[in-house]
């Protein structure tokens, strides 16, 4: 973490205005565990081990996938401004996701290089490119969404897509054959989701030559 941390910094160190960064770090605090000698935390500050590592970390910060990813984040955050400091420039986050990869939270970052003052540049940029109301915009650092679609089949997939696009909150459940879930605040939650996300899902079938 610490080495990836620091190579972070020595790239972003040699970019210009406008220039795009994408970096993503294994945001899984699951990997900190297996050695009983020490703590989570304790695990995380020898992995880390860079001088973007926050001095007031509790264990809090490692525990919990959304919390580790914050404490990545903000890593990060600390990594670009010694990297810009000097530079009069800052690197302004547009997106930031986690998601499961093979088990493992992953954390990807997505940002530009603006002048100090963005705050015209940015806006104009947001405009110009039709951003602004973009809903995977990121707002802030501590702005991660989270990608979560439903494990479904092929053809669950395309039952759903059928009834879509509709708005959000309006995708009536009991339409379809089949239960995303039992507990229904859970299955509510995973066809919003679905539905965030469903154009960018990957789809991927055999074919017979």
């Amino acid at each position: 973490m610490g080495a990836q941390i620091n190579d972070c910094v020595s790239l972003i160190e040699n970019l210009k205005e406008y220039d795009i960064f994408k970096v993503t770090f294994n945001a899984n605090p699951d990997s900190l565990k297996g050695n009983s000698a020490v703590t989570p935390l304790e695990a995380f500050q020898t992995k880390a081990n860079c001088s973007q590592l926050s001095a007031n970390l509790t264990p809090n910060d490692v525990s919990g996938m959304d919390r580790f990813a914050l404490t990545i984040s903000d890593m990060f955050m600390r990594a670009t401004e010694d990297a810009l400091g000097l530079e009069e420039l800052v690197y302004v986050p547009l997106t930031q996701f986690r998601y499961i990869d093979n088990r493992h939270q992953m954390l990807t970052v997505t940002g530009i290089i603006l002048p100090e003052n963005h705050e015209n540049s940015l806006w104009s940029l947001l405009n110009d490119s039709h951003l602004a109301n973009w809903p995977y915009m990121a707002e802030s650092w501590k702005d991660i969404q989270e990608i979560n679609v439903p494990d479904i089949t092929l053809k669950e997939r395309a039952e759903i897509n059928r009834h879509l696009p509709c708005q959000e909150g309006d995708f009536d459940l009991d339409i379809l054959p089949f239960k995303l879930d039992r507990n229904a605040r859970k299955a509510k939650t995973k066809i919003e989701n679905y539905i965030k996300y469903y154009r960018f899902i990957p789809n991927f079938q055999r074919v017979v030559g």
